[in-house]
């Protein structure tokens, strides 16, 4: 799937940090379609393609402290300059859903859509988590749901 950005007409509401341009892709094919409003970044300087439209991100990643940023594989914060405080890590609660002691215990069960919508949500609270307001998104684990999401941490 190929996307188009014209830095001329962004507004910047978030950005959304993933490790490499494999992750990215991931993300960009089941998560972007439910949650369009974010821009999306790889570490590795592959996304956003439009030369432009990076400059402006990196801009707003290294001067901008409010700008609600989420990130699906934490190292690749060591790669990428953010100055924003308001900063969700998606690797916890990814990881929860994968490493569990006993299958009765309550956790995120993810599909494209939750992950989404948890994100649009987070960021339109303007980046103020509270991690028990998202009770809602709780359901009973999965685990073949984990497959396809470990990928946009690990990649």
């Amino acid at each position: 799937m190929t996307f188009n950005w014209h830095s001329e007409s962004v507004q910047i509401n978030s950005i959304t940090i993933l490790h490499s341009e494999k992750s990215a892709e991931e993300f960009l094919d089941k998560i972007y379609p439910h949650w369009t409003d974010t821009i999306v970044v790889s570490a590795d300087g592959v996304f956003p393609k439009d030369t432009k439209l990076k400059n402006l991100v990196i801009d707003s990643l290294s001067t901008n402290v409010n700008l609600p940023i989420v990130v699906f594989g934490a190292n690749s914060l060591k790669k990428i300059t953010v100055a924003s405080t308001k900063k969700l890590i998606m690797d916890d609660f990814f990881q929860k859903d994968m490493y569990r002691f006993d299958d009765s215990e309550i956790v995120f069960n993810w599909d494209a859509r939750s992950i989404a919508m948890f994100c649009f949500i987070w960021v339109n609270q303007n980046g103020s988590a509270v991690r028990e307001n998202y009770a809602d998104f709780r359901e009973i684990f999965h685990p073949q749901s984990v497959r396809w999401y470990n990928n946009l941490i690990y990649e």
